[in-house]
């Protein structure tokens, strides 16, 4: 029971620096949220904690994200379309934060092993630092503002932005499922390169169309 409760504070601080991290990338007030935030971050981490528990830890990334993807959609009424730019980009653009930081503390100890507390300071580090580049990119007025509050929002699925947004979402989750595997399996150096590299091309293809797809929604 404490080896849960301490194993669910870690990860919430983890998760509400994701939420944070995109709602501030979408310039969508996340106090208007608190608690569905709250609710969202128990529930993943719940879902995170039993699937290692049952030895299923390797799936447990992409279950959440397809939770998050639909619990932006249910529960803070976004449309489902942007529910999952806005779930995938987030995720993908933590998911880069997190191997970075897991990255700096494999420095001091090699072995990071779960329900560990090196494992528990990734999580606490990797969602402090995202709660921070959040308060940044507020401060600064950075983001996008294309996403519309409201879940009957019509899209076209024939803007080029939206296919292409739609298209490199899909392929992002693909291509980061397979060398997500990869690495669990052979855990090397070349491994942990390759994920590092595709998260950056990942996030910044991302970036790159949303930007895009801001200028013309502004224009």
């Amino acid at each position: 029971m404490v080896n849960y409760l301490i194993f669910t504070l870690a990860s919430s601080v983890q998760y509400i620096g994701m939420l944070v991290l995109m709602f501030s990338l979408f310039r969508i007030n996340y106090r208007w949220y608190i608690p569905q935030i709250v609710f969202v971050c128990i529930s993943l981490s719940y879902l995170s904690y039993t699937m290692r528990v049952a030895d299923h830890a390797m799936y447990a990334t992409f279950v959440q994200m397809g939770c998050l993807i639909i619990f932006i959609w249910l529960l803070f009424r976004f449309q489902i379309f942007y529910a999952a730019v806005m779930a995938i980009t987030g995720s993908i653009i933590f998911a880069m934060l997190d191997l970075a930081v897991a990255f700096f503390v494999s420095l001091f100890s090699p072995q990071i092993d779960q329900f560990s507390l090196e494992m528990y300071l990734v999580a606490f580090f990797s969602g402090s630092i995202a709660i921070g580049i959040a308060l940044f990119i507020r401060r600064k007025n950075y983001g996008f503002s294309y996403v519309p509050h409201d879940e009957d929002a019509a899209v076209n699925y024939k803007e080029k932005e939206n296919l292409m947004l739609l298209f490199v979402a899909i392929l992002s989750v693909i291509s980061f499922a397979g060398t997500y595997f990869f690495t669990a399996q052979f855990g090397n150096s070349t491994s942990f390169l390759i994920v590092s590299l595709l998260l950056f091309l990942s996030s910044s293809i991302l970036i790159s169309i949303s930007r895009k797809k801001e200028r013309k929604e502004v224009s």
